[in-house]
């Protein structure tokens, strides 16, 4: 199996723009559905935290990225709903649920929850 797919055929929860570019990371295999979001695709579409998939994978090396208590290395690790992401040097912390048409969105939380 690959490890990306056309961004024609993505989930629509992803919420993410179809016809820019040809491909989009695939979602590794993990605790969550087929409709996990990959977290290169949330840094990256989402909150812009970074411009292209290689400077993901830096900020994933050098343990940037939190999801649930446990630093994320891999670029196509799927987060869902009620995964709470922090970024430590900068502060901020999101939780992940859905809207009513079912896409993810991030709702930004404090740090005690």
């Amino acid at each position: 199996m690959g490890h990306h797919l056309k961004r024609v055929v993505s989930p629509k929860s992803w919420g993410i723009s179809r016809k820019t570019d040809k491909f989009v990371t695939k979602t590794s295999p993990g605790p969550h559905n087929k409709n996990a979001l990959p977290i290169v695709v949330w840094a990256r579409d989402h909150m812009g935290i970074v411009r292209s998939m290689k400077e993901a994978k830096y900020v994933l090396r050098e343990r940037d990225i939190i999801v649930n208590g446990r630093p994320v290395r891999h670029p196509d690790m799927g987060i869902g709903i009620f995964d709470i992401i922090s970024i430590p040097k900068s502060g901020k912390h999101y939780r992940i649920l859905r809207d009513k048409k079912g896409r993810h969105i991030s709702i930004p939380i404090d740090e005690e929850a």
